[in-house]
């Protein structure tokens, strides 16, 4: 079966803009280790994984280049706008996407798509030491944190677009990514903001929709208003309309398909069910060299210490078995997606030879 993959532009209305990212339509539930190769393969800031269910929504899962995370705006909006585009969904419909974050919604209105995603606000935080100076600032106006990221208020919209991180020392602060944010000086939008993740795998992010859920609450108590127009300073810019309601913040942007294909059949992806056989033939495996060794340890100590003739030699065939079958299951262990079936059969033997010395050796020096 051909797996579908998209390629799109978030918050933008023209192509080359905003934030790319890719969807991949799968058949099924598949390897997490599958899904993470393929976002590793695309290299876009996030690669979006959706699974129809039967009662009309979908799963959805979204990973980096280097990791799965926890909420993503750009691909959530780009899921829902390839899903439409693609006829998946009928227009009119809601969108309705289950993920790690809980539910989140997005329908369209008048040309635009809104997301229904949760607030993630910041609190007041101490400023983990060299952050500010990784960033190439003196001073900020407030640091705060969510569950995700850091959050820092800067006086200059100038000041802002000009930033040039240090990445390596930026990628030691503990958290998802560092948000950088000030007074917008376009009167077009109420605030600008950069992104900065190089704990996730990406050093900036173009536009970053999650960011805005923690944005969204601060700059509404700041500024004393519910609708916001924000503007993501990064080279690339994007662009999109927050509306703060209690706990929860629409995202309203757009979004553009750049590139539509099929992956390969040799790189097609295995069931979660086929995952699982793996790793429980995987265990299965390391439970019997470990037992097995325990009774060789038990037998060899006892042969030692009685000194018996030919201990030395049989004990020597003994250990380079060992040797040669914990470096089979090595192998075997390190394995992801079909290639612990070419290496079962080598395991086994190994294992096989193992036990027939341990065996030879229990009938000449056991008993």
């Amino acid at each position: 079966m051909s797996i579908k993959i998209y390629q799109f532009d978030a918050f933008t209305s023209r192509p080359f803009a905003g934030n790319p990212a890719a969807v991949c339509l799968l058949p099924g539930a598949v390897d997490a280790e599958w899904m993470q190769q393929v976002a590793l393969e695309m290299n876009c800031s996030e690669t979006a994984f959706l699974v129809a269910r039967s009662d009309g929504d979908f799963d959805l899962r979204w990973f980096t280049p280097a990791c799965e995370v926890d909420l993503c705006g750009h691909a959530t909006l780009g899921s829902a706008h390839v899903l439409w585009e693609a006829k998946l969904l009928d227009t009119t419909r809601e969108a309705r996407f289950h993920t790690r974050s809980g539910l989140l919604t997005a329908r369209r209105v008048n040309g635009w798509i809104e997301m229904d995603f949760p607030a993630e606000p910041a609190r007041s935080a101490e400023t983990p030491q060299g952050m500010l100076e990784a960033l190439g600032l003196d001073t900020a106006v407030y640091v705060g944190r969510n569950r995700m990221d850091f959050l820092v208020e800067i006086a200059e919209d100038s000041d802002l677009r000009r930033l040039r991180p240090d990445y390596g020392p930026l990628s030691q602060v503990e958290a998802r990514g560092v948000i950088v944010t000030s007074r917008s000086a376009d009167p077009a939008y109420d605030f600008v903001s950069r992104f900065f993740a190089p704990q996730s795998g990406i050093n900036e992010d173009p536009v970053t929709g999650s960011a805005h859920c923690c944005l969204a609450p601060y700059w509404s108590r700041k500024l004393g208003k519910t609708e916001l127009r924000a503007f993501q300073a990064s080279p690339r810019g994007g662009e999109m309309t927050l509306r703060l309601s209690g706990d929860r913040v629409l995202l309203i942007g757009q979004s553009v398909t750049v590139l539509t294909a099929e992956l390969a059949d040799s790189v097609s992806p295995k069931t979660a069910q086929e995952a699982d056989e793996r790793k429980t033939y995987q265990q299965k495996a390391q439970d019997q060299f470990d037992r097995l060794g325990t009774r060789i340890d038990d037998l060899l100590g006892k042969v030692e210490t009685k000194a018996r003739s030919g201990y030395q030699r049989v004990a020597e065939e003994i250990r380079e078995k060992r040797g040669n079958t914990g470096a089979k299951l090595s192998e075997l262990k390190s394995s992801s997606g079909e290639a612990w079936k070419e290496l079962k059969p080598g395991f086994e033997k190994a294992w096989q030879d193992l036990r027939q010395a341990f065996e030879k050796a229990v009938e000449a020096f056991g008993r």
